[in-house]
């Protein structure tokens, strides 16, 4: 059975089919490789803006707070209970 085997057994078929399973193989890493790079571009994107909009958010509140605190100073220049500011030119 071994020697019929043996003798029906064609290496140009085995390589055929050998190169079918390579171009699997290749196909399948070339997709995962594309798939990765699009995947982390777009994250890389996603996460740069992000970081725009939180450090966006960051500069909205500390202009917020500060003008509440150019306000509080105002009042209580008004008001007489904080002296003028010993800044040379201060508006």
């Amino acid at each position: 059975a071994m020697l019929w085997r043996s003798k029906q057994f064609s290496w140009q078929n085995f390589y055929v089919r050998k190169g079918k399973v390579y171009d699997v193989f290749y196909s399948i890493a070339a997709t995962m490789c594309i798939g990765t790079t699009i995947y982390l571009g777009t994250n890389i994107i996603l996460v740069w803006n992000d970081s725009v909009h939180r450090t966006w958010l960051h500069y909205v509140r500390k202009e917020r707070e500060r003008a509440d605190l150019i306000q509080l100073i105002r009042e209580a220049r008004e008001a007489g209970n904080l002296g003028p500011s010993t800044i040379e030119e201060f508006k």
